[in-house]
């Protein structure tokens, strides 16, 4: 009792601590049957930080140390924000605990940006009001056999353009 061992009638001092010291969210337990007198280095269990300490372990079975508070680590935000399908929010992934990152409009969206804020794994965000941009149209239309619609392509959205006969035929465009 009290650190010494009875066997046989005879007193035996003890040798080892049976178990780590008790400092939750650690490896602690890895420290179990450490010898007398000597140092067992402990740190916080993956997911938790607070470094380490190195403890002793003394005859009568308990630890020596500075102590050790292991708290449960800030997450980094590994996915996207979801504003809305016409917000890009791709630069996004992976940004640390605490951090921002600008949620922007999608190509061929036009609008004012916005500020994601990660806060240990999780989303704080106002979605940016996106609306989609005027576009040129790219290619002329396709209206009937033997028009020229070749003044057509590039025309701003809004515009008009003038589709004629092709040479050679007449008629109304």
């Amino acid at each position: 009792n009290d650190g010494v061992w009875f066997t046989n009638g005879t007193c035996t001092a003890r040798t080892t601590c049976e178990s780590g010291p008790a400092i939750a969210n650690s490896d602690a337990d890895d420290c179990a049957n450490t010898l007398v007198g000597v140092d067992c280095t402990i740190t916080c269990s993956t997911g938790f930080t607070g470094g380490s300490v190195v403890a002793t372990c003394n005859s009568d079975g308990s630890w020596t140390s500075d102590g050790l508070t292991c708290v449960a680590a800030a997450q980094a935000c590994t996915t996207a924000p979801s504003p809305a399908p016409d917000a890009n929010a791709d630069a996004c992934i992976g940004t640390a605990s605490g951090s921002t990152c600008l949620l922007s409009c999608a190509t061929g969206f036009t609008g004012t940006a916005t500020t994601a804020t990660c806060t240990d794994g999780t989303w704080t965000f106002e979605a940016p009001v996106c609306t989609a941009s005027a576009a040129a149209c790219t290619t002329a239309p396709s209206p009937a056999p033997n028009a020229d619609t070749s003044t057509c392509a590039g025309t701003a959205s809004g515009s008009t353009c003038t589709i004629t006969c092709a040479a050679g035929f007449t008629g109304t465009a």
